[in-house]
């Protein structure tokens, strides 16, 4: 995994393949996040991320809205501490 600098634009701005959708709509793909809690009696665990067809070009996904979907399930979750999201670590 690649762990991502919050101050990087680059991969802000730039566009990263989706590997496995694993649920589609008309309008969202839903990709699976893991959720990794060290202090929980479930270390680690899955959550379903969707993510609108409306900002995704062929097929990938823009890296700002990767970056934001990590941070609302690090916001949304206490004693997280990290989220792997599209082959990248927050």
């Amino acid at each position: 995994m690649n762990r991502i600098d919050p101050n990087n634009q680059e991969f802000r701005n730039s566009f990263h393949e989706i590997r496995v959708i694993n649920r589609e709509t008309e309008k969202a793909v839903a990709v699976t996040a893991t959720v990794e809690d060290l202090n929980s009696r479930r270390p680690r665990r899955e959550v379903l991320v969707w993510l609108p067809k409306s900002q995704l070009r062929d097929g990938m996904v823009p890296g700002w809205l990767i970056e934001n979907k990590a941070s609302e399930i690090l916001r949304n979750a206490n004693g997280q501490n990290a989220v792997f999201l599209c082959g990248y670590e927050f």
